[in-house]
């Protein structure tokens, strides 16, 4: 590993364990002051602490106020995991799991293993991925053939293959023991080889059961010390079984499936997050050898079985996170926890970020002047910051944007009701979706200047409405526009990020509209919307969910300036000569909450509520490319400006139809709490 990192370029200090010894809470802090002082830890900017064992980094990191990410693959029980230290350091360890931006699970298993430790929500799961084109080299240095004849197998011999590690954790004995349980009349067609091997007590253990099995069957089974030729293992192989009793997302079942081979393992864990059981493998009961015997059999004995989870392998991999994501996902991550918790001061951004105009889908504002001293935190730079944007500009919202064209907001308003009317979305979820429902009370959360507030208001959708904003200056819009129309809405000013509800009230309808992609905290947002519900209420949002920022994939932005260079320059506002991504400076120059975390919006909510109607609707195409281009040219109701509007929805709606096409940056949403 250290020759690789050297081989990229990073430097890379070798550090002994720091905690070797010692067991009291002053020799720990002591350590661990040492080790930050010795590592220079206030030169960086992130703290990525791999492995679970590594849990003093993150506390080394919020000592010297870092923003660290956790990265957890361990599936032991979390409740002794640390008893080794101590259990004063044991508390300080299990501590730890509140200071991460986020930590950072491989399987779903996984992380609900250790959700009583998740006070601070800030748990997440990344998949592991399997690089296919390093894997593609490394499996080109050995072919079937020349794998089997430098193991002297057999052409008609079936090669079982057990790779990994020996040892408790991972159950060789399991594979051993099922051996002699075989039908006799198969010894002879098979090889197993188990590849992984180190002395200890465990491996002992194991070299004795071989020895003690039927010399017919004991010349059959080649245990392997620990190895990097894998490949040719693999190549050779015909069946792989994984023994594991406590995985997290192993990465040899990726390469398993990767090298076609069909599975039998245990389902443990992420194990059962990767294989399909009776498409590429078959599950057995960890430490019931009598179940993997039977397995072992039904693929030794019928082969088209055998053949057939072999030609699924490829297909449930591909079905799984690849490699690429894996890696956006952790970038994402990192580029989060250094930008948000915390990112750089406002004094820190250069005057060339801070004068360069913004593109075009996010709205321009006067950078906030160096108004607070340097003793001021950056967590209250940056809510100052949004502060000042929503304060000096409380119509921003509201703004000329691409849902505010007829066309365009007719096709939008079609969508949302799958077809049924063009009416304005709001009137179709109040007098259709939701016909004939009066709810008693409404929590609105994020009401801007309350035009939306008011029509429900105007709808006598709920007999009381609270609302709630950031901004000042908005909520004086909306008590103003209310009070003139003679309709009482209880406004008041709380922040997304730590607002808190009346201990014991209760709401029957939670809404949001075009707020929850400026929270930051949405994992305790949404927590808190769950409990200020009653368990039959209801969760509607009205959302862009598209990528973080608006900062698009490369994709996306050369689809966009294909699309407007097909417009004449008189068609084009001419500011823009193309459109292009702003900087994460630009954002934070502005507000810094815009599309903080849209991304994440959907999957956290699918944690919290069930949801019981899901209306995309569009906006990959329009909502960067209407700005673009000159209206005044292209006037609402002339034939041509129709024209140019309908093709580009439909271009848009064919680019969300087809396989590996866009996603709908906006959709609607109602939901139901879920009961846990």
């Amino acid at each position: 590993m250290h020759q690789a990192y050297a081989q990229a370029g990073i430097s890379v200090i070798l550090w002994d364990h720091p905690l070797i010894n010692i067991y009291q809470g002053d020799q720990y802090d002591a350590a661990l002051d040492q080790l930050c002082d010795g590592l220079n830890l206030k030169g960086y900017d992130l703290v990525y602490a791999n492995t679970l064992e590594n849990f003093f980094m993150v506390d080394c990191a919020k000592r010297r106020q870092i923003p660290s990410v956790w990265n957890i693959h361990e599936s032991e029980a979390w409740q002794r995991y640390f008893d080794g230290f101590g259990s004063e350091i044991a508390g300080r360890a299990l501590g730890c799991f509140q200071f991460p931006y986020r930590i950072i699970f491989v399987a779903d298993a996984t992380r609900d293993l250790y959700l009583p430790l998740n006070s601070h929500h800030n748990f997440t799961v990344i998949h592991n991925g399997l690089d296919i084109n390093r894997f593609q080299l490394t499996a080109a240095q050995w072919t079937r053939e020349t794998a089997r004849a430098a193991l002297e197998i057999a052409d008609q011999a079936i090669v079982m293959l057990s790779l990994g590690t020996v040892c408790e954790r991972k159950g060789q004995q399991d594979l051993v023991k099922a051996l002699p349980l075989l039908p006799e009349e198969l010894w002879p067609q098979i090889r197993c080889f188990i590849v992984g091997d180190r002395p200890s007590l465990y491996s002992t253990e194991l070299a004795e059961l071989v020895k003690n099995l039927p010399e017919a069957l004991r010349k059959k089974i080649t245990i392997v010390p620990e190895t990097p030729e894998t490949s040719k293992y693999y190549q050779a192989a015909d069946i792989f079984v994984c023994t594991s009793r406590v995985e997290s997302y192993p990465r040899v079942i990726l390469e398993a499936m990767a090298y076609n081979l069909p599975l039998i393992t245990t389902p443990v864990f992420g194990i059962v997050e990767q294989v399909r059981p009776q498409i590429n493998g078959l599950f057995y009961t960890p430490d019931r050898p009598e179940e993997l015997a039977q397995n072992l059999v039904q693929l030794l004995t019928d082969t088209s079985q055998r053949h057939q989870l072999t030609q699924n392998a490829k297909f449930v991999l591909e079905s799984l996170n690849t490699f690429a994501e894996m890696v956006r996902d952790y970038g994402q991550i990192f580029q989060e926890a250094y930008f948000i918790n915390p990112h750089p001061p406002l004094e820190s951004l250069t005057s060339d970020d801070q004068s360069q105009e913004l593109p075009p889908q996010h709205s321009s504002a006067q950078t906030l002047s160096s108004q607070k001293s340097s003793e001021s935190t950056q967590l209250e730079s940056e809510k100052l910051q949004e502060q000042v944007y929503w304060e000096e500009n409380p119509l921003a919202a509201t703004a000329s944007q691409w849902v505010s064209h007829p066309i365009v907001e007719q096709k939008i308003h079609q969508r949302i009701s799958a077809g049924e009317t063009d009416k304005y979305w709001l009137n179709w979820l109040v007098e259709d979706y939701f016909s004939g429902k009066t709810f008693d009370q409404l929590i609105s959360l994020g009401c801007g200047i309350g035009n939306h507030e008011i029509a429900l208001a105007s709808l006598n959708f709920a007999r009381q409405i609270d609302a709630f904003d950031f901004s000042k200056s908005s909520l004086e819009i909306a008590q103003k526009n209310a009070t003139d129309l003679g309709l009482k809405i209880n406004f008041y000013q709380d922040d997304f990020n730590q607002f808190t509800l009346s201990n014991g009230k209760k709401y029957d309808i939670a809404f949001c509209s075009g707020s929850l992609h400026h929270v930051k905290e949405l994992e305790r947002f949404l927590e808190t919307v769950h409990q200020s519900l009653h368990p039959d209420g209801y969760f509607v949002i009205n959302e862009y969910v598209g990528d973080n920022y608006c900062i698009y994939h490369q994709q996306r932005v050369e689809l966009i300036n294909r699309l407007y260079r097909c417009f004449d320059t008189i068609l084009t506002s001419q500011k823009w000569q193309k459109f292009a991504n702003p900087t994460i400076h630009q954002v934070y120059a502005t507000d810094p909450s815009e599309a903080v975390r849209s991304r994440l919006i959907l999957p956290f909510i699918e944690y919290f509520f069930e949801i019981e109607l899901y209306r995309p609707f569009g906006g990959g195409i329009l909502h960067p490319l209407y700005p673009l281009l000159n209206h005044q040219r292209l006037p609402s109701g002339s034939p041509e400006a129709e024209t140019i509007m309908r093709l580009l929805l439909e271009f848009e709606d064919i680019l969300m139809e087809i396989p590996g096409g866009i996603k709908s940056d906006f959709c609607l949403c109602v939901m139901r709490p879920k009961k846990f």
